[in-house]
């Protein structure tokens, strides 16, 4: 779902090896040209923001260093010394919405990445490491970074969700705008059927979270306890 709303381009897939059935992803940091793999340079928000390493600094309740707006004023402030292509703040808040939506609570500070790329253009990296985590057994139900001041996520409503972009700076109009469409995108992908060889308690509970958040209710509303899944599932 997340590729067809533009907010991330590689690819993944469900492969077998031998008896052991894994989840391939291609890498976003790689060029290729010809027989030649080159890395491109990535840091995530943690080790740009100095968070301390090997722990689990990359939490808001662990570290209040870690937290959206922070992460926004790294994009920001790139954006200004080195002028990258323009609409990375409306992307990170595209981020932020489908993550709330399909119950991403594990968008810690390090799934949130800025690259350089070799050509001197420097872009907030696609949306990467998407699970339901709200979903997995035990999953966690407070997000690990606050949306407007707020820990969980069941409670967030879209007002929430425009209010944080409008702290880093975006026109309120625009960040609401940009949140609905967000919304209604996904609840289309789902209608759609883009979500293959999933459970399909996870395309009912994330249409469901859409739908209340575009209704002005709290994401969570009506839903309760979402039935714990053993694996998480990408999208």
């Amino acid at each position: 779902m997340g590729r067809t709303l533009g907010l991330t381009t590689f690819d993944s897939h469900l492969q077998r090896f031998g008896d052991r059935l894994v989840l391939v992803i291609e890498r976003y940091d790689r060029e290729i040209h010809g027989n030649k793999v080159d890395r491109i340079h990535q840091e995530d928000a943690a080790q740009a923001l100095s968070l301390r390493w090997n722990s689990d600094a990359k939490f808001e309740a662990v570290d209040t260093r870690a937290n959206l707006h922070a992460v926004a004023g790294l994009v920001s402030r790139t954006r200004q010394a080195i002028s990258s292509a323009p609409g990375d703040l409306e992307r990170l808040l595209a981020f932020v919405t489908f993550n709330a939506a399909i119950g991403n609570t594990d968008a810690h500070a390090k799934n949130f990445s800025i690259v350089h790329y070799s050509n001197g253009r420097v872009a907030l990296a696609p949306l990467y490491d998407v699970s339901t985590h709200a979903m997995a057994t035990g999953g966690q139900q407070n997000m690990a970074l606050r949306i407007n001041g707020l820990a969980s996520q069941p409670d967030l409503r879209l007002t929430d969700l425009v209010a944080e972009g409008v702290s880093w700076g975006l026109k309120p109009e625009a960040a609401e705008a940009l949140v609905h469409c967000t919304l209604t995108e996904l609840r289309d992908a789902v209608c759609a059927g883009e979500q293959e060889r999933v459970d399909s308690s996870i395309p009912a509970y994330i249409d469901r979270q859409s739908a209340n958040l575009l209704g002005g209710q709290r994401a969570g509303a009506g839903i309760g306890q979402p039935p714990a899944l053993h694996h998480f599932t990408h999208s």
